[in-house]
This record gives structure tokens, sequence and C-alpha cells, in this order.
């Protein structure tokens, strides 16, 4: 059923139900930067629980996976490094055969000139995955938090599921961009891109709050985040652009622009969710029977 081809996983005959999949599994920039190859198919670990999220990882591997897609707010990458060196000890994988991807949170962000935060970040996940380098670190939103320990406020988000009021943040990508290069030259990532820097679809009024992160119901919208991309890029040359946009893409969210766009300038594109989500968006954009998980 698996056959390897230039490091990619491909399914032959079947439809791959994966976390996350490369739209655009070859990548170039113009410039010359080495190419990222991605695999099309990847084990995405977002919401996978304590005590388990080990196990999938080495089940994935061993049925021949070879990307993992992680992210410090998951608060697994510590049981997700644990598998991964173990399948590595065993020899199911080799080191240099896996793309592993993380994130870097709002909550390390450079604020207010404070530009150790990056890499205090970076460090961790190296750290909990067991890992020298990621293959691909991505800025997980375009906005900073002036917060670092979100327990130490409540959380993100109230009981009630509306934003805390304590929290603090802007948009701010382009000091952040600017250490996370530093962190590639450093060897500690190998390619670095940006997530959910996406086209924001209109408001959506069966949304019953507005999305903190990508406020798309929000009654001031933020900035199309294509436009974020844009002014990135416009801000650095263009060996120093992102290597990748991961962004929800899928039936029910399409985003042709933002597709267009990221192959026009030759931005490898990573879906995420890309058989959809009951959750994306409240569920509103999705049929009854999608919302409700049938």
């Amino acid at each position: 059923m698996f056959a390897r081809f230039r490091g990619s996983l491909l399914l032959k005959g079947s439809i791959a139900v994966a976390g996350c999949a490369a739209l655009m599994p070859q990548h170039t920039h113009s410039a010359g930067v080495p190419e990222l190859t991605l695999p099309q198919v990847g084990l995405g670990l977002w919401k996978s629980k304590p005590g388990e999220v080990g196990e999938a990882v080495k089940t994935a591997l061993r049925s021949g996976y070879q990307l993992l897609d992680g992210a410090a707010a998951y608060s697994n990458e510590n049981e997700v490094g644990e598998a991964l060196a173990e399948c590595i000890a065993q020899g199911i994988v080799v080191r240099d055969d896996v793309v592993v991807v993380s994130k870097l949170f709002n909550t390390h962000h450079v604020w207010q000139g404070d530009r150790s935060r990056p890499a205090a970040a970076l460090t961790k996940t190296l750290a909990d995955l067991r890992l020298e380098y990621l293959d691909v670190y991505l800025m997980h939103w375009p906005l900073a938090f002036e917060q670092t320990d979100m327990a130490a406020i409540g959380g993100l988000r109230l009981e009630n599921g509306t934003p805390n009021p304590k929290l603090v943040m802007k948009f701010e990508y382009l000091e952040t961009w600017r250490e996370m290069l530093s962190l590639k030259r450093q060897g500690k990532a190998r390619h670095v891109g940006v997530c959910n820097f996406t086209v924001c679809p209109p408001p959506i009024p069966a949304c019953p709050v507005p999305n903190l992160l990508l406020t798309c119901s929000s009654p001031a919208p933020t900035p199309r985040q294509v436009e974020m991309l844009r002014s990135l890029m416009a801000a650095f040359p263009a060996e120093e652009w992102p290597a990748v946009n991961q962004v929800e893409l899928h039936p029910y969210l399409a985003q042709p622009e933002l597709v267009a766009f990221c192959r026009e300038h030759g931005i490898a594109l990573m879906a995420y969710s890309p058989l959809g989500s009951a959750d994306s968006y409240s569920g509103a954009s999705f049929p009854a029977q999608v919302s409700n998980g049938k």
C-alpha cells in the first residue's frame, strides 16, 4: 500500500486521512535556497491526548509516515520526542528521513525589544523533542502576546469561551521573523516558515465569539493575512522569504487566492485539516452532516 518516492509518502489506491498534507511537495526559492521536499501526507499532532500521542507517533512511523506536524502550543512535544527517539533507537526510522515540524507560539514573539523569546522557545522545543534541529519551524500566528505564561492569567479564553481580557496582544511578526532567520542560520532549524497567514473568510454570523487569532468575525477585522505575508516578503530579500505557509485548507475552505499567491512566489503550501474539520469556524461553513461529525 505504501510507496516511498523522493522521501515522500504516497498512498496508492486510497485517500490519505492525515492531520496535514503538502499541496506543493517540492519547493525551491528562485534566489537559490536549497530545495525543501515535504511528504505529501503527515501526522498532525493537535488535540493528541497525553498517553496516546506517543503511540500514535510510533504507529505512524512504523506505517511509513515521514512527517510529524507538532507545536509547542499542543503541549505534547515531550511525549512526541520520547516516541520519536524510541523509533530511531530501534531502527524503525532514520532521523534524516523524518520531517519534524514545530511552531513558535504567540507567547514567544519578540515583545518590546525582548529578542530572546523566540530562541528560548526553540531551545525548549528541541529539548522536549530530543533533537538537535527541526526540519521546519513555523511562526504559529502573526500575533504577539505580552504574557509568556497563559496559565498565570487563566488561559487564552474564559470558561464561557470569550477571549481573556487580561491578555495583551498586538500584530507583530517582522522582528520575530528576523529572529527565526537567525535561528535558521545557527542550524537549529533547516527551514523556517509561517502558519495561518491565510485569507480571512467573510464574517460568519453563527460564530459565537470572534476567533481570537483570526478575528474573522470581529467588528474591526484584522488585515487579511495574505497582506501580512506580502508585507513580510517586502521587508526581506527573496532568499529570506518563508519556505512554508501552513493553513487550514480543504473543500469547504479552498482559499484559491492564497493558493495562487503561494504558487506564484514559490512558497510551499501545507494544508491542515485537509478533509475538513467539524469545529472550523464553529462549523458554520460546513453542512450540518459534517458539523455533526457524520
